[in-house]
């Protein structure tokens, strides 16, 4: 690991769980579907779009996870 990404892991140690489990999501979502939710939209109701759709997959893909993990046991 490099020492920029050493920085980077010790300066989100410092954060609340919730910024830290937002960010993930934030580069979770755009890995997955290459859409940034955190850029700036042109309009606010461009930005609510983006996070609500962006919400809607992560809990969908989550209880689709859950579902598959409660099958196999």
């Amino acid at each position: 690991m490099d020492n920029k990404s050493k920085l980077l892991i010790d300066e989100l140690s410092k954060m609340p769980p919730m910024v830290i489990a937002t960010a993930y999501l934030h580069a979770i979502y755009y890995t997955r579907y290459g859409e940034d939710v955190t850029k700036k939209w042109v309009t606010a109701t461009q930005q609510a779009y983006a996070l609500e759709k962006a919400y809607d997959k992560g809990y969908h893909d989550a209880m689709l996870r859950y579902a598959k993990s409660e099958e196999s046991n």
